[in-house]
């Protein structure tokens, strides 16, 4: 609610950020460990997520159902195109893969919208333990490797949320009335997902 409270009230300012080019060494885009969602979820998220491409235009990042997800670990900033010979890449994978060593899946429920000032997300809750062991486990895997870096060195993410539309550097039709979309489906339960596996992308 604090979240809602304070973005809403500066969205209706139009104090929102757009996202334009990927930037070397900017926070954004980076190699992530993330979760892809699927089924219900991401049939539900992605009707969403189409509906408010309707109401602010189509100049902006509209999630679908093939590139909905939750990232659990932004392991640094955008360094460009990588490739699956890079060293540190290849240190993640088997990080992630260690964090996962004795558990087969993990489940998040999501309920209700909310707005950043980079877009709107789908609020994502975990169901159980095992989410945040796997993220703690990444997070002690990279101190041991020294590679603590990008825009979790200062605060690390603590969300399970879905971005469901990222604003583009262009102005958004019908402000007003994406805020009582939003609004409207505070509460909304969007069901719940079973997560088996993650990737490591860019």
């Amino acid at each position: 609610e604090r979240m809602w409270a304070t973005f809403s009230t500066a969205f209706r300012k139009n104090e929102y950020t757009g996202d334009g080019d990927s930037i070397i060494g900017g926070p954004r885009w980076g190699l992530s460990a993330i979760a892809s969602l699927t089924g219900d979820v991401a049939k539900n998220l992605s009707k969403v997520a189409l509906d408010i491409s309707k109401i602010i235009g189509l100049e902006h990042a509209i999630y679908n159902e093939a590139t909905l997800h939750v990232t659990l670990r932004t392991f640094e900033n955008y360094r460009g195109i990588v490739d699956f010979e890079d060293a540190r890449a290849n240190v993640y994978h088997q990080i992630i893969k260690e964090s996962l060593r004795d558990i087969s899946s993990f489940r998040i429920s999501f309920k209700g919208l909310n707005i950043t000032p980079l877009g709107v997300i789908a609020q994502g809750w975990p169901v159980g333990d095992s989410f945040q062991l796997v993220r703690d486990r990444i997070n002690h895997g990279l101190l041991n490797e020294k590679l603590i870096c990008g825009p979790e060195l200062q605060q690390r993410r603590i969300t399970a949320h879905s971005s469901l539309v990222v604003f583009g550097m262009n102005a958004l039709n019908g402000p007003d009335n994406l805020l009582q979309y939003i609004k409207d489906r505070r509460q909304y339960e969007f069901g719940e997902v079973e997560i088996e596996h993650l990737s490591l992308v860019a």
